[in-house]
């Protein structure tokens, strides 16, 4: 038995086009993208130049003396909150009735 009567036409070392490839070149081509015009161009240089110029003023100083502070009340807040939804969910779980008593 020979395997190359059973590959696929696509395998094939021929040259001939097969149908799908007929149908794509008969399909329009993109249409053209002009590109963009001397006034954006000039705009677009004067921005950057404009932003280029433009000193970046300095970084304020933050005070940081009261930030472990806050730090600290964050995650004593999530703690407890953690622990109230735990709390109402096992109060939930407990407070439903059996499916004996529907």
């Amino acid at each position: 038995m020979s395997f190359d009567d059973d590959a696929p036409s696509w395998l094939s070392d021929d040259n001939d086009t097969s149908p799908a490839v007929a149908e794509l070149d008969d399909l329009p081509l993109a249409p053209e993208v002009k590109p963009p015009s001397k006034i954006s161009k000039k705009k677009a240089a004067a921005a950057a130049a404009a932003v280029a110029a433009a000193p970046s003023p300095p970084p304020q100083p933050v005070d940081e003396s009261d930030l472990p502070r806050i730090v600290m009340w964050m995650r004593i807040s999530n703690v407890s909150v953690a622990v109230a939804i735990i709390t109402l969910s096992v109060l939930n779980i407990i407070s439903v009735p059996g499916i004996s008593e529907w």
